[in-house]
C-alpha cells in the first residue's frame, strides 16, 4: 500500500543527526590526539624555555658581578696613583676618598694608610690612626692590588650601620699598593665593597625571570659555599651541584637537582671570564621549584580538555543545524516529488512535475554554489597573502628589535669605557693644570685623545652594524668567485709587503645580494691576513663544498689562532679574543659576517687551535 505523502520513513537516521555525530567524532579525536602529541611537545618546551631563562638570568647576574667588580678595580688603581695618595695631607686625601666613594655607592669604606699600617685618611673619618698592619687587605696589599672574597666585617662592624635585610655586615676588599716617585711602598690605598649590592644583582636576574613564583638567586664561592641567599644556606655548602663547582670561569648551563627534599631546576654562569681584576670565580645559581613547570603543564592539560570538550559541543550543534538548514529545501523537493508521484496537486505545492524545473533549481543551486566556492577561493587567496605579510613583518620587526638590543647593550656597557677615561682623566687634568705639572698634563690630554678616537671608531662600527641590518636583502644570482676577486681588490692597499699565498678554489654561483655577500668576505679575508700577518710565508685558502640544499663557503689561515671553547663568542657585538695592542680591530665585522649570512637564510662557524691556524665559514642555500 502507498505510503501517506509528507510522511517519510523514519527508520534511517537523518542527515542532520549523521552529520552532528560525525563532526562530533572528528572533534573529540582532534582533541585526544592534542591531549596525547601537543601536551608533552608543550610540557618539554615549557621546561626547556624556563631553563634557557634561568640560564640567562644567572649569565646577566654573573656580567653585572663582573663588571661592577673590574669598575672598583679600576677605581682603585686610579686613584692610588693620584699625587695626592703619595704626596698629599690626611685632609687632601680624605677629600679624595670621599669623592670616590660618592661616585661609587658599592664602597663602604676607603682608607689610605701609612707603610706602618696607620690609616692616615678615611671615609667618614673612620678608623683613622688605627693600625690594620695584621688585616689582610693591607698585608696583601702591599705586595700588588689584590682582592678579597667576601668575609664579615671586623673592626668596622661596630661603626657602620647594618643591612636593612637584618644580615650580618659582609665585605669585599680591593687594595693597592701607593709608590712614591722613586717606585717606593709609602702606604695601601684598601677599599671595603659592602656586600649588600648584590641585592640589586638579585632584583635585576628576578626581573629577567618575570618575577616568576619560586625562583631564588643564589651566589656561591669557589669552595661552593653560599655567600648571598636565602638566610638558611648562608654560609654552608649547597648540595648536588658539583658540576658548578667544577665549572671554569665563564661558563654557563643548567642542572637539575633535589634541595631540602624538593625539586629544583636551575641555571648557573660563572664569574671571571677574561675580566681584568683577579676573579674570585663566584658562581650565581638561579633555580625554581620544578613543581611550578609542572602545575603549568596540568593546567595546560586542563585547558586543552575543557576546550576539547566545547569543541565538540559546537561541532555537534553546528553540524546539525548546517544539515537541517541544506536538507530543508531537499525536503520540500521530496515531499512535492511524492505528492506528484501520488497524482496530487493540493493548492500551494510547488509545481515540479516536470523534470526541467528540478534541473533549473539544481541549475541554480549549482551557480551558487559555484560562487560560493570561487568567494571562498579569492577569501583564502586574501588570507594567505595577509599570512605572508603578517610573517615577513614579524621576521622584520624581530630582526630590529634583535639589532636594537645589540645597538643598545653596546652602547650601555662597550662605550662607557672610553667615556670613563675621558671623565677620570679630565679630573687629573684639572689638577695637573692646577699644578703645573706639564708631564702629567700631556699625558693626560693624550689619554683623552686616544678614549675619544677608540669612541669615535666604536660609534661608526656601530652605526655601520645598524645600517646593514636595516638595508634590504635584493637577491639575485652572484658568482662568489667574483666576490673573493673584488674583496682582495679592497684589501691590495693594505697588504703593501706582506708576503700571502692565496689559494681560491671554484666557487659556485648563489642567490643573494652581491653587495652584502662582498662585505662578508672582505671581512672574512681581511681578518685571515691581519691574524697571520707574523707567518712567513702567510698562506689564505677560501674553499667550498656542497652539501645537502646548500653550499659550505670556508676561509682558512695559518694565524695564531684561538682556544675552540671561545668560538661561540666571536660572532657577537664588540667581542674580541685579542688585545687592540696586539692586533687592530673593533670587534663588529664577525658580528656584521653573522647578520648578513643569517639574513641569507645560512649560519656562520669558526674552529681553531692556538698557533694552528682559523677556520671560518658559512653556508648559503643553493639554487634550485
Amino acid at each position: 500500500m502507498p505510503r501517506p505523502a509528507g510522511h517519510p520513513r523514519t527508520t534511517v537516521p537523518s542527515l542532520a543527526h549523521r552529520l552532528a555525530m560525525a563532526f562530533a567524532a572528528l572533534a573529540a579525536l582532534g582533541a585526544l590526539l592534542l591531549i596525547a602529541v601537543i601536551v608533552p611537545a608543550e610540557t618539554a618546551r615549557l621546561e626547556a624555555q624556563q631553563r634557557h631563562v634561568l640560564t640567562q638570568a644567572a649569565v646577566v647576574a654573573a656580567r653585572a658581578l663582573d663588571r661592577t667588580m673590574e669598575e672598583r678595580y679600576q677605581d682603585v688603581l686610579l686613584t692610588r696613583s693620584l699625587i695626592e695618595m703619595h704626596s698629599g695631607t690626611p685632609a687632601q686625601q680624605r677629600r679624595v676618598l670621599e669623592h670616590l666613594r660618592g661616585a661609587s655607592p658599592e664602597f663602604a669604606w676607603i682608607g689610605v694608610t701609612d707603610a706602618a699600617g696607620h690609616v692616615r685618611a678615611a671615609t667618614g673619618g673612620l678608623l683613622e690612626g688605627v693600625s690594620v698592619a695584621r688585616r689582610p687587605w693591607f698585608l696583601r696589599g702591599r705586595r700588588g692590588p689584590i682582592v678579597e672574597d667576601v668575609h664579615p666585617a671586623l673592626l668596622l662592624a661596630a661603626v657602620l650601620p647594618k643591612p636593612a635585610n637584618g644580615e650580618p655586615l659582609r665585605f669585599i676588599d680591593i687594595s693597592a699598593p701607593i709608590l712614591d716617585p722613586a717606585g717606593r711602598v709609602v702606604g695601601v690605598l684598601g677599599g671595603h665593597l659592602s656586600w649588600g649590592w648584590a641585592q640589586s644583582v638579585e632584583r635585576d636576574a628576578l626581573a629577567l625571570t618575570g618575577n616568576a613564583p619560586a625562583v631564588e638567586v643564589l651566589i656561591l664561592n669557589r669552595q661552593g659555599e653560599v655567600i648571598h641567599g636565602p638566610a638558611p644556606l648562608l654560609g654552608s655548602a649547597l648540595p648536588g651541584v658539583t658540576a658548578v663547582r667544577r665549572a671554569s670561569p665563564g661558563a654557563q648551563g643548567t642542572v637539575a637537582a633535589t634541595w631540602d627534599g624538593q625539586p629544583y631546576v636551575a641555571g648557573y654562569a660563572v664569574t671571571g671570564a677574561r675580566t681584568i681584576y683577579p676573579g674570585l670565580s663566584w658562581r650565581v645559581v638561579v633555580r625554581q621549584n620544578a613543581a611550578v613547570v609542572q602545575t603549568q603543564s596540568l593546567a595546560l592539560r586542563r585547558q586543552i580538555e575543557l576546550w576539547g570538550v566545547i569543541g565538540v559541543a559546537v561541532s555537534a550543534l553546528v553540524a546539525y543545524l548546517a544539515a537541517r538548514a541544506v536538507s530543508r529545501p531537499l525536503g520540500v523537493l521530496t515531499v512535492a516529488a511524492q505528492r506528484l508521484a501520488h497524482g496530487g496537486d493540493a493548492p500551494g505545492l510547488p509545481r515540479v512535475r516536470q523534470y526541467a524545473e528540478v534541473d533549473h533549481l539544481s541549475s541554480a543551486l549549482q551557480d551558487l554554489w559555484d560562487g560560493r566556492r570561487a568567494a571562498q577561493l579569492e577569501q583564502a587567496q586574501l588570507t594567505a597573502t595577509l599570512e605572508h605579510r603578517i610573517v615577513a613583518r614579524t621576521a622584520q620587526l624581530t630582526e630590529s628589535n634583535a639589532a636594537l638590543d645589540a645597538f643598545t647593550a653596546s652602547v650601555s656597557h662597550d662605550l662607557r669605557a672610553p667615556i670613563r677615561h675621558v671623565a677620570g682623566y679630565t679630573a687629573i687634568l684639572r689638577r695637573a693644570l692646577a699644578q703645573g705639572d706639564t708631564a702629567k698634563v700631556e699625558r693626560a690630554v693624550n689619554v683623552i685623545e686616544q678614549a675619544a678616537t677608540h669612541m669615535g671608531v666604536m660609534t661608526d662600527a656601530l652605526l655601520e652594524f645598524a645600517r646593514t641590518s636595516q638595508e634590504p636583502v635584493k637577491r639575485h644570482p652572484v658568482d662568489l668567485g667574483a666576490v673573493v676577486t673584488a674583496a682582495r681588490g679592497e684589501l691590495a692597499p693594505d697588504m703593501d709587503g706582506l708576503g700571502v699565498e692565496w689559494h681560491v678554489e671554484p666557487l659556485p654561483t648563489v642567490l643573494g645580494d652581491a653587495t652584502l655577500l662582498q662585505q662578508v668576505m672582505a671581512n672574512l679575508l681581511s681578518n685571515a691576513v691581519k691574524y697571520s700577518r707574523g707567518q712567513q710565508p702567510a698562506v689564505i685558502r677560501v674553499t667550498a663544498r656542497a652539501a645537502e640544499g646548500e653550499w659550505l663557503v670556508e676561509v682558512h689561515d695559518n694565524g695564531v689562532g684561538f682556544p675552540p671553547d671561545q668560538a661561540s663568542r666571536l660572532f657577537g657585538l664588540f667581542q674580541r679574543l685579542h688585545r687592540s695592542s696586539e692586533f687592530e680591530g673593533t670587534g663588529v665585522g664577525l658580528a656584521n659576517v653573522q647578520q648578513i649570512v643569517v639574513r641569507h637564510g645560512g649560519r656562520v662557524w669558526a674552529h681553531s687551535r692556538p698557533g694552528e691556524g682559523t677556520t671560518f665559514g658559512f653556508s648559503l642555500p643553493r639554487l634550485g
